[in-house]
């Protein structure tokens, strides 16, 4: 949680004190015919906080974790992020469960079917990811925000929600869509998963260092704004190049 030097690595510490609860619950469940029920029992004891916090009935502390103190941080984190863990867990169980494969009954429909429904998860999941983050949209002009603030609500469900909310979008179209199976297993989207945590840990090296610091520096020098991010461009794809080893 130290982000003196490199921010980005909270991944690592909320996986970690994650991995435990992941395992517990997993423990547990696997004895209980009734299983969901305690899914269902988890998730309104995470989320019930969420909501009344963002309808202003309570004050529990589910702010965004991009504008808590730095001595906040790591527990605005595991709040927001250990809802996840669990759905993760919930699809394992619905998926390997070898008395009753639930996600069969979605795959086995017949095509007029699917195409709206899978159609509709992958809508879902543009939509609600492509959100920005409140602070950050904050800083936009009004007649940009028009999307983020209808996708919210004016950001009563917040940017974390909509993540998750993508998220499942994107997680059920991967489980119960071949096609979908065959993009994801295909040549550029395998090399892009091998390098996808790597590039997340370096990213911002890239868009806060070479590109922002190259771009003033030839606007300083006389150039123009296009010819300063052409060579913000340029010295960005060098970056790229070199990290992943071209």
């Amino acid at each position: 949680m130290n982000q003196d030097y490199m921010g980005l690595t909270w991944t690592l510490s909320v996986e970690l004190f994650a991995s435990y609860w992941i395992f517990l619950l997993a423990f547990v469940v696997i004895h209980y015919r009734g299983r969901f029920w305690v899914y269902f029992l988890i998730f309104c004891f995470l989320y019930i906080p969420r909501l009344t916090d963002a309808y202003h009935y309570t004050n529990y502390g589910f702010q965004s974790m991009y504008t808590v103190p730095k001595t906040r941080l790591f527990d605005t984190a595991i709040r927001q992020h250990m809802p996840t863990f669990f759905w993760g867990v919930m699809f394992c169980d619905l998926e390997h469960d070898k008395n009753n494969r639930r996600l069969d009954a979605l795959r086995e429909l017949d095509w007029w079917w699917k195409v709206p429904i899978n159609a509709t998860l992958f809508i879902l999941f543009i939509f609600f990811g492509s959100v920005d983050i409140e602070p950050l949209s904050a800083e936009k002009p009004d007649d940009v925000r028009t999307f983020d603030m209808a996708v919210t609500g004016n950001y009563v469900i917040g940017m974390p929600v909509c993540m998750v909310l993508a998220a499942l979008s994107i997680f059920v179209l991967a489980l119960i869509s071949p096609w979908f199976q065959w993009i994801l297993a295909s040549g550029p989207f395998a090399f892009l998963g091998k390098i996808s945590y790597t590039l997340y840990l370096i990213h911002t090296l890239i868009i806060e260092w070479a590109q922002v610091d190259t771009a003033k520096a030839f606007e300083d020098g006389g150039a123009s704004k296009p010819m300063a991010a052409l060579y913000s461009f340029l010295i960005t794809l060098q970056c790229l190049s070199f990290c992943l080893g071209f």
